[in-house]
C-alpha cells in the first residue's frame, strides 16, 4: 500500500529548498520541458508573485520526492463584488510558458495524483482550479478526469493555443525539399547575402559575459519594430523585462539558453531567444528591428539556427501562435489546453455565466459595428476597385 504524503510549500525560503530535487523529479516525469524547470518557475514567482500566495504541493514517500504540483493562489476579480480564490500553475501568465503540467515521476501517477487531489479537496479556501496552457496528455488532466465519483468538483476543458513545431530531417537537402521550399531557399539566399558583408556578425549562442547585453538588444529591437507600427511591445512591461534579464543567466548556467544576435556595422538588427532542452529548441522571442526587417534578417537568422540543428535529431517548437511563417518552415500543430475545475456557486459563476454574457455582448457589438460600416465596405470592394 502506497504511503504518499503531501505537504504544502508556501514561502519563498521553502521553495528554495526544493532546488536540488525539483529538476531531478522533472527528468523522470512524463512532461518535460524548460518551462517546468525550477529556474524558470522560481524566477517567474520572484518577479510576478508579489500579489499572490505560493501554494506548491510536494508528494513524498519515505523522504523521497515523487511529485510536485507547482501551484499558487490568486484572487481573480469578475465584475463588481465577485472575487474568486483560484489555484493556478506557476509561470502561466505573461512570459509565454507552454506545455505546463504537474511534475510527477512517470509510473507513480496512480499513487501521487489521487493523494494530491485528496489534499486539494480538503483545503477549503479555493473555489476554482485554473490550469492554463497545459500539454494535451498532461498529468494534471488525470488529476481532474479521475476525480472520485460523486465529487463536488466540476471540470471542463478547451483548446488554449496551437503550437506549431517541425521535426528536422537528417540533411539540409531533405529540409529544403519540404514545403514551403521557396520560402526556405529565399531565407538561405538572404543569409548568404548578409554573411558576405564585411560588417556582418552573428554568434549562435552568446557567452555568459554577453548575455545581459544580448537581452537588452533583443528588448530594444522588439520595441523598435512594434512602436514603428504604432503598436505596443510586450516588452513595454517592466516586469517582463526584469523576468528575461533574471532568467537568461540562470538558464545559460544550466546550458539551456541559446541567445543569438545578428549585427551589421556593429549594431544589432535581429535576435532570437531560444531554449534547448532534451533535443528540442523552443523559440520564445524572435525580435527584428526596422533595419533588420528591411533585409529580412529575422528569416535569415532562423534559417541559420535551423541549419545548425540539422542532422542532430532536433525538433523546433515555435510555441503558441498560428503565424504564417511558422508553417512556411514546415511546421504542424500541437495543442495546449486550458483545464478548469470548480466547486461551489462562486467557482461556477466565473467560468460559465460571466464569459457567456461577455461573449454575447462582444458578438452584438461586432454585428452593430459591421452594419454601421457596411456601405463603406461595399464601396471599397466594388469590382475594379483595389481594396
Amino acid at each position: 500500500m502506497s504511503r504518499v504524503s503531501i505537504r504544502c510549500v508556501d514561502t519563498a525560503s521553502e521553495l528554495a529548498t526544493l532546488a536540488a530535487g525539483w529538476n531531478a523529479v522533472l527528468a523522470k516525469s512524463r512532461t518535460r520541458n524548460p518551462f517546468l524547470t525550477f529556474e524558470w518557475m522560481s524566477t517567474w514567482w520572484d518577479v510576478f508573485g508579489a500579489d499572490d500566495e505560493l501554494s506548491v504541493l510536494v508528494a513524498e514517500e519515505e523522504g523521497q520526492i515523487l511529485g510536485i504540483a507547482p501551484l499558487y493562489m490568486e484572487t481573480v476579480r469578475h465584475g463588481p463584488g465577485i472575487k474568486i480564490p483560484q489555484l493556478s500553475l506557476l509561470g502561466d501568465k505573461t512570459v509565454g510558458s507552454d506545455f505546463l503540467d504537474l511534475i510527477v515521476v512517470e509510473g507513480r501517477e496512480g499513487d501521487v495524483v489521487p493523494a494530491m487531489l485528496s489534499h486539494l479537496c480538503d483545503r477549503p479556501r479555493w473555489r476554482r482550479l485554473s490550469l492554463r496552457n497545459v500539454a494535451e496528455g498532461a498529468v494534471c488532466r488525470d488529476l481532474l478526469e479521475k476525480r472520485p465519483r460523486g465529487s463536488a468538483l466540476r471540470f471542463c476543458s478547451c483548446v488554449a493555443f496551437r503550437c506549431p513545431y517541425v521535426r528536422l530531417p537528417g540533411s539540409m537537402a531533405e529540409f529544403l525539399a519540404t514545403p514551403d521550399s521557396t520560402y526556405k531557399h529565399s531565407a538561405r539566399r538572404r543569409l548568404r547575402r548578409l554573411s558576405r558583408r564585411p560588417d556582418f556578425e552573428c554568434c549562435l549562442a552568446l557567452p555568459e559575459g554577453e548575455i545581459a547585453a544580448g537581452v537588452n538588444d533583443m528588448v530594444a529591437l522588439h520595441q523598435e519594430r512594434w512602436h514603428s507600427m504604432g503598436m505596443p511591445s510586450v516588452f513595454d512591461s517592466e516586469r517582463l523585462r526584469v523576468f528575461y534579464r533574471q532568467v537568461a543567466p540562470r538558464m545559460q548556467q544550466r546550458g539551456w539558453l541559446e541567445l543569438t544576435v545578428m549585427k551589421l556595422e556593429g549594431a544589432a538588427i535581429a535576435a532570437l531567444f531560444g531554449l534547448v532542452y532534451e533535443g528540442t529548441y523552443y523559440c520564445l522571442v524572435n525580435a527584428c528591428g526596422i533595419k533588420g526587417f528591411a533585409v529580412k534578417a529575422g528569416n535569415a537568422l532562423m534559417f541559420q539556427r535551423i541549419e545548425s540543428f540539422i542532422g542532430r535529431g532536433m525538433e523546433i517548437n515555435f510555441l503558441r501562435g498560428e503565424h504564417t511563417y511558422k508553417y512556411q518552415w514546415g511546421a504542424v500543430d500541437r495543442r495546449t489546453m486550458n483545464l478548469c475545475a470548480w466547486r461551489g456557486v462562486e467557482g461556477w459563476i466565473a467560468p460559465s455565466v460571466l464569459p457567456t454574457a461577455r461573449g454575447a455582448a462582444r458578438g452584438i457589438k461586432r454585428i452593430l459595428t459591421r452594419r454601421r460600416h457596411e456601405p463603406t465596405r461595399r464601396l471599397r470592394r466594388a469590382p475594379g476597385v483595389d481594396s
